[in-house]
């Protein structure tokens, strides 16, 4: 004889087990999804330190190269100021010949005067398309060397219209006995040598580039 269910009792603890399996297995799913998420901030915590650790590597590799290019080139210009100074002497263009401007940077050399009329210039293929100089040019690179410096000036890079290509002139003030400015030897580099193979091997799209303080590039390249 089957005993009836009216009247029977259930303990409380029967009714509350599905409900407490239900939070229970929302608590644990909640965690896993914690789990989860920290997990993937991680991944791309440690990928991001990754990238910007290999970026930061690759410009101070970057500016070290920039800088020893720009002594030889500082170097260069210094020689020729020197040369000038000197009195009358070896033009450029035997200079040129004798391997003293050649320093795999530097295109063609000029020497100015105080007017910006170009008193003597290499005698590389460049050193034509740069001649004569306009006037905003000039009315630049006078600007730039207005004090008397020992440094050099790095001008705004230059399109001397022969293919689209683009020089950076590289300038040294040159002064009278008296202290007065004299004119400019400037220097024309090779954008391309300061990144040269640097975004080799870089994510496509990447770039690497010499920014000047003023917000133009001087040299840039794509990965």
């Amino acid at each position: 004889m089957k005993t009836p269910l009216h009247g029977m009792h259930i303990p409380r603890a029967w009714l509350a087990l599905p409900a407490r399996l239900i939070v229970a297995g929302a608590t644990l799913l909640a965690l896993l999804a914690l789990c989860l998420a920290l997990t993937l901030r991680n991944e791309k915590e440690v990928t991001f330190d990754r990238a910007m650790s290999a970026a930061d590597h690759i410009a101070a590799k970057l500016a070290a190269h920039t800088n020893e290019a720009l002594n030889h080139v500082s170097r260069t210009t210094l020689l020729v100021k020197h040369m000038r100074a000197a009195g009358p002497g070896g033009s450029l263009t035997a200079m040129s010949r004798d391997g003293l401007l050649s320093n795999g940077l530097t295109l063609a050399v000029m020497v100015l005067d105080a007017e910006g009329r170009v008193l003597d210039r290499s005698d590389m293929d460049i050193g034509a398309a740069t001649v004569p100089i306009a006037p905003e040019v000039w009315g630049e690179w006078a600007r730039l060397s207005a004090a008397d410096s020992p440094e050099v000036n790095i001008a705004k890079p230059l399109d001397i219209g022969t293919g689209g290509r683009w020089v950076i002139p590289v300038t040294r003030r040159l002064t009278t006995p008296g202290g007065q400015f004299d004119g400019l030897v400037v220097a024309m580099v090779d954008p391309a040598a300061l990144t040269l193979n640097f975004a080799r091997g870089e994510d496509q799209g990447t770039v690497v580039g010499v920014l000047g303080l003023d917000g133009v590039y001087r040299s840039r390249q794509l990965g």
